[in-house]
Order: structure tokens, then sequence, then C-alpha cells
């Protein structure tokens, strides 16, 4: 078991496009001691809408039960399929990664703790090479933007939902890695191995960072015999003038 294709997963247009994924120092330092990512359950994440269908699938499921002639089985029927797909939600973990060629002072923002992280840049290429002997199946795709009062997301699969959110988070321009398990666990999430040296492209410091820490970062890597490069961020460059 490893990476899968899957037909609700859209791969970026460019396998070699950047993509990064900005964390703490003590997030970054965890990935290193487990050779691993961290795929938290989307029912944990911030956005209550994750892994909900929108309004207009919705209304769909409601008229797809109405074929029943039985109202109370009609009722019983669409209970089910709700229930169903909220517990879905436990089942679904995550990795996200953000799709951009430069550096996002937005992300940056967004996931560093008192201005302090790393960014790892790396690629969808990368990324799917990196999960080649996982013992989990993982699927990578990237993350449809749509009205869910307008828009309808598939339904019949139970990776779709996770593959939606609402237009208000499009500047996330997400790609995501995805891993449906096969029983409930009690964690938030669960550590998926990966081959680091080949998911990890190059570390950039957050912006501002001191010399000091670059070198902890360095002799970090050393211990754990990794060589990434180690790069400033492009938001303290100087003007050319």
């Amino acid at each position: 078991m490893s990476f899968k294709d899957h037909q609700f997963c859209r791969p970026p247009n460019d396998p070699h496009q950047p993509i990064w994924r900005y964390m703490s120092y003590i997030k970054f330092f965890s990935m290193l001691e487990t050779n691993s990512l961290y795929f938290p359950k989307i029912s944990i994440l911030p956005d209550k809408y994750e892994g909900f269908i929108s309004t207009k699938t919705l209304k769909y499921l409601k008229k797809s039960v109405k074929k029943l002639k039985d109202e109370n089985r009609r009722h019983e029927q669409y209970e089910r399929l709700l229930l169903l797909l909220k517990t879905a939600r436990d089942f679904l973990t995550v990795c996200s990664w953000h799709l951009n060629y430069n550096e996002s002072t937005a992300m940056w923002n967004i996931y560093l703790i008192k201005g302090e992280g790393i960014a790892i840049k790396s690629s969808y290429h990368r990324l799917v090479n990196s999960l080649r002997n996982t013992e989990e199946d993982v699927y990578i795709g990237m993350v449809d933007y749509i009205d869910y009062d307008v828009d309808k997301i598939p339904f019949g699969n139970t990776l779709a939902p996770a593959l939606y959110k609402r237009n208000i988070f499009e500047f996330e321009n997400e790609l995501r890695a995805l891993v449906f398990l096969k029983k409930n666990i009690r964690d938030n999430g669960i550590y998926i191995k990966v081959n680091l040296n080949t998911l990890v492209e190059s570390i950039v410091l957050a912006p501002n960072t001191e010399n000091w820490v670059k070198d902890i970062i360095h002799d970090v890597l050393k211990r754990f015999g990794l060589e990434f490069a180690i790069n400033e961020s492009v938001v303290i460059s100087e003007p050319p003038y």
C-alpha cells in the first residue's frame, strides 16, 4: 500500500510546482523525530464545514430518497445517510500543503507562533514519491473552492467531501494528502511514514530568524542524517537601491 490515484483527486497541472507546509519548530522537530507527516482528522479542523456536503448536495440527497414510497422509510434512509456522512468525518485524515511558486506572507502570518517557525518547500512530484512505501493508502488532490449554496459536491464517495471547501478559503490554494482510516481511533490523527530526503527540497526560515536558531536547525538535521538546504525568507531581502 502507498500513494494511489483516485478519480476525485485532481493533481496540479505542473507536478513540479512548489508546495509549502508552514509549521512551528515543535511540529518540525516532531516530523524529524517520527520520520512522518501528521494527518489530523478533518473533524477537528477549525473550519466547521470540513467534510460536510454542500446545501445543494443536501437537496439532491433529499430528492433521491423521495423515490421510496413509504414516508417512514424515506425519513429513516435520509437520517441514515446523514449519519454516515457525519461519521465519515472521523475516518478522514488530511495533510495540507499550500500550492504556490513563491513564499506567502499570508501563510507565514497564519501558521507561525510569535513569528517563529519554518516552511518546507516540496512539490507534488516529491510528495507522491515520498509516500511510495507507506502502510496506508494515501491519495493526493487539489481542493476545489465552491459556493456551498449553489454548487454540488459529488455524492457517493468517502473522499469527495474532503476535497471541497467554501470559496472564502480560496486564498489557501490547498493541495491535500488524504488517508481514510480502516477503523476509528481515539487519537485526533495519525502519523504517516515518509522518506524525508525525497519529500523536502529545502527549508525556509521564518522572516527575522536569528542566526543561532539557524545553527541549531543545521545541527539537528545533521544529527538525523539529513542534508536539506536551509534558506532565508525573501520577505527580509533588501531592495536593490
